[in-house]
């Protein structure tokens, strides 16, 4: 099946029932998930504030266990994004 979908970008409403419709012809005719598409996680405030408390914990332990550790290591892309790969799929199933 080919479609064509036509996008305004004055539409928000629209521009997100297009997404929908093309995540859903993925899922049906791919098989599997597109490995660069991350689901959203959905979670309270309280979660957040555990998910930041445990950021904390994993700075403060990296900074101990590593002398040559710098604050800037910390603010880097990289830690945080190791952080949150670390607990990305479990973000939405503790909700």
């Amino acid at each position: 099946m080919k479609m064509t979908i036509v996008l305004d970008t004055d539409d928000l409403d629209g521009l997100k029932d297009a997404n929908k419709i093309a995540r859903m012809l993925l899922n049906k005719h791919a098989g599997h998930r597109d490995p660069f598409y991350s689901r959203q996680a959905s979670f309270g405030k309280i979660q957040l504030i555990k998910l930041v408390r445990a950021f904390a914990a994993d700075a403060i332990a990296h900074m101990e266990e590593d002398p040559g550790a710098e604050l800037d290591d910390i603010k880097a892309l990289r830690f945080g994004k190791k952080f949150v790969d670390a607990r990305w799929d479990r973000l939405s199933e503790e909700a």
